[in-house]
C-alpha cells in the first residue's frame, strides 16, 4: 500500500519534500532537484504504479483530473509491463463529483504570475514570458473585461450591474477572437507540461468553453466571474467506486447520478428517546446577518445560562465562527465555572472558543453530549448555491428558470430570487438538512451504545428542513411560539434613546444592583433622570410588575413618601 502524500503542512514537518523552495507540484523540478535522488515524494509515486493499493488525498485526486492524469491511479502496472486495472476507488467522505471551472480576474492574474517562473523552471528567456503574458491579456482578459461591462443595465438610479444570469458570446465577437485564442491554447498544449500550470489550466478550462459560443454562467455578486460545471460522476475507467457518505440519501448531489445505488444496510444503535425543542418567534432567527445585532449575542448567552439549568448533561452549543470567541467570553462571564465546564470547548485555542460551524468536520470530542443548541445553520452564499444546483441538475435544467427572471427582478432582490427559483430552493433545503443533521450526531447521538435522552434546540428552522430532520432522526417536537422573557428583557436592556440609555434600561439596572434596603421613589426618579410621565407608565410595564413580583419587592407610603424595598434587607 502507497500513500501519495502530498505538499501539505504535515507533509512538510514529516520531512517528505527537503526542499524548502517548492511549495507545489507545479514547483517541482524533479530532474534539477538536489534533493531527487533520496526525494519520497517521488519514491512513492514511482511505487504507486505497482502498489496494490493506493491512497491519495482529496486534492492530489481533483489534481490528477483536472490534468487528465488519472491513469496513474486507476491502471497498475505488472512485472511484465501490462496495465491491469484497479478494481476500486473509496473515498471516506465526499467530495466534489463535479468540476466546477470558475474564472476570476484574480485567477487571470495569477496565471500571468506564474509565467515568470519559467524562467527559472524551463529556462524560458524574459522576452518569451512577456509575449505569453500579452497574448492571455489579449485572448482571455480583454475578452472577460469586455463580458464585464457588458452584463450592466441601464436604470433611473444609473448603470446597474446583472448580479447573476446566463450570457452567450455573440457570434461576431467568438469571430473576431477565436483563431487567436486558440493558436495561444494550442501553442502551450504543445509545449512541455510545466508551461500549463494549475491557474492556466482553469483558464483554459473555462475560455475553450466561452468561445464555443455555448451559454455560460455568471456572477456578479461577490466580484465578477464566469462559470461553468462538468456533469458529476462516480465512475472512472473500469473501476467501482464506493464512497463513504452517511447524509448521501438526503444530500440532492446525488439526485441525477447514474450507475450508482445506495447500501441501505444501517448499523445497529440502542434505542434512545430525541426531543426536539423548536422556538419559532422571528426575533431568534439565527441566520448569520440576523445573528450581527448587538443584543442578540447577549439574550442568547442569557438563555443558554437558562437551558444549563434546566437540563442535565453536557451540551454541544454550535454557532460561526465569528461568534464562537465573544460567545465564549460571555459565557465565561456570566456563568458559573460549572455550568459553563459543561460546553465543551475547541481544543488547541488560546482563547476560549466555542464550536462553530465548519470546524467540526470529523471531530469525535463532543459524543458525551446530551443537549445539541444550534445557534446558526450552516448556510452558503447564493453563488456557490447557484454552482452546486447546476452540478446536481445540469446546467440545462437551471438555465430557463434563471433566464426567465428579468433583470429588473434581479436587481430588485438577487438573493431572494436566485435562491427562490425551485431546483436551487430544493437543493439549499437538502444540504441544510444534511449539513445540519452531520452537527447532530457530533453528540451522544453517534455513540451506538447511546440508549439516554438527547435534546434539540433548534431556532427559527425552515419548515422543509426541520421535516427533513424529524424523518431522518426520529423524535418528540415542542414549539414554542412566544419569545422567552430573559432574551425579550435582554432584547430591550439593549435598546438606546437619543444616543443613551432607556429609561427602561436605568431601572432594571439599577434593580438588578439593588440590594433591597428602603429607598424613597421620588429620590430614586431624581437620581435616574426620568421624568414623572415616563416614570408613571414604566411602573405600569408588566415586565417591572413581574420582577417586583419575583423578587418581593414591597412598598410603603403614598405619594412622594412612598418607598420601596425587600423583606429582610431594611435599613433600621
Amino acid at each position: 500500500m502507497i500513500a501519495l502524500q502530498g505538499w501539505s503542512v504535515s507533509g512538510q514537518k514529516m520531512g517528505f519534500c527537503r526542499n524548502t523552495n517548492v511549495h507545489s507540484y507545479d514547483e517541482c523540478q524533479r530532474t534539477k532537484c538536489p534533493f531527487s535522488l533520496g526525494c519520497q515524494l517521488l519514491s512513492f509515486q514511482e511505487k504507486a504504479t505497482s502498489a496494490l493499493v493506493v491512497g491519495i488525498t482529496q486534492e492530489r485526486f481533483y489534481m490528477l483530473r483536472s490534468s487528465g492524469n488519472l491513469d496513474m491511479l486507476l491502471y497498475r502496472l505488472l512485472p511484465d509491463g501490462r496495465l491491469l486495472p484497479r478494481r476500486y476507488i473509496i473515498f471516506d467522505e465526499k467530495h466534489q463529483m463535479a468540476q466546477i471551472h470558475t474564472l476570476t480576474k484574480p485567477l487571470i492574474d495569477q496565471a500571468s504570475t506564474e509565467f515568470n517562473a519559467l524562467i527559472r523552471k524551463v529556462e524560458s528567456t524574459d522576452s518569451t514570458v512577456r509575449s505569453l503574458q500579452q497574448r492571455l491579456g489579449f485572448c482571455v482578459e480583454r475578452i472577460f473585461q469586455a463580458l464585464r461591462s457588458k452584463l450592466c443595465i441601464s436604470t433611473e438610479y444609473g448603470i446597474r450591474d446583472i448580479p447573476v444570469g446566463v450570457c452567450t458570446l455573440t457570434q461576431d465577437e467568438a469571430l473576431q477572437n477565436a483563431r487567436d485564442y486558440y493558436q495561444f491554447q494550442e501553442a502551450l498544449l504543445s509545449r512541455q507540461v510545466r508551461y500549463l500550470t494549475k491557474s492556466l489550466r482553469e483558464v483554459f478550462d473555462v475560455m475553450a468553453y466561452v468561445y464555443e459560443g455555448k451559454p455560460f454562467f455568471f456572477s456578479k455578486t461577490n466580484g465578477f466571474c464566469i462559470f461553468h460545471i462538468t456533469p458529476p460522476k462516480l465512475c472512472y475507467g473500469q473501476c467501482q467506486t464506493i464512497l463513504f457518505d452517511a447524509t448521501a440519501e438526503v444530500d440532492a448531489d446525488y439526485r441525477c447520478l447514474e450507475h450508482t445505488r445506495f447500501l441501505r444496510g444501517r448499523p445497529e444503535h440502542a434505542e434512545c428517546a430525541v426531543n426536539y425543542e423548536i422556538y419559532d418567534h422571528p426575533d431568534l432567527n439565527v441566520s448569520k446577518s440576523a445573528m450581527e445585532k448587538g443584543w442578540k449575542l447577549q439574550a442568547f448567552g442569557t438563555y443558554i445560562g437558562e437551558i444549563l439549568r434546566e437540563t442535565k448533561g453536557d451540551i454541544f452549543l454550535c454557532t460561526y465562527k465569528n461568534l464562537s470567541e465573544p460567545l465564549a467570553d460571555y459565557l465565561k462571564t456570566h456563568l458559573p465555572p460549572e455550568e459553563f465546564n459543561r460546553i465543551p470547548l475547541m481544543p488547541d485555542r488560546e482563547r476560549p472558543t466555542i464550536p462553530y460551524l465548519g470546524g467540526t468536520n470529523g471531530s469525535n470530542m463532543f459524543n458525551h453530549c446530551t443537549n445539541v443548541i444550534m445557534l446558526g445553520y450552516p448556510r452558503l452564499d447564493p453563488q456557490t448555491y447557484l454552482t452546486c444546483t447546476c452540478a446536481a441538475f445540469g446546467e440545462e435544467q437551471v438555465s430557463p428558470a434563471l433566464q426567465a427572471l428579468s433583470p429588473q427582478d434581479l436587481l430588485n432582490g438577487s438573493h431572494y430570487n436566485l435562491l427562490s427559483l425551485p431546483l436551487v430552493n430544493d437543493y439549499v433545503t437538502h444540504h441544510l438538512a444534511a449539513r445540519l443533521e452531520q452537527e447532530i450526531y457530533r453528540s451522544a447521538l453517534r455513540n451506538p451504545d447511546f440508549d439516554g435522552d438527547i435534546r434539540i434546540y433548534l431556532f427559527c428552522p425552515p419548515p422543509a428542513v426541520l421535516k427533513i430532520l424529524q424523518k431522518r432522526i426520529p423524535g418528540t417536537t415542542v414549539l414554542y411560539k412566544d419569545l422567552p422573557k430573559c432574551i425579550e428583557l435582554s432584547k430591550r436592556m439593549c435598546r438606546s434613546f437619543e444616543n443613551g440609555q432607556t429609561s427602561f434600561r436605568k431601572l432594571m439596572d439599577f434593580l438588578s444592583a439593588w440590594d433591597g434596603t428602603r429607598i424613597r421613589v421620588v429620590d430614586l426618579r431624581d437620581r435616574l433622570g426620568i421624568s414623572p410621565a415616563v416614570w408613571k407608565d414604566l411602573i405600569a410595564d408588566p415586565r417591572i410588575k413581574e420582577w417586583f413580583q419575583d423578587n418581593h419587592v414591597l412598598r410603603s407610603g403614598r405619594g412622594i413618601n412612598t418607598t420601596w424595598y425587600i423583606t429582610g434587607a431594611q435599613c433600621a
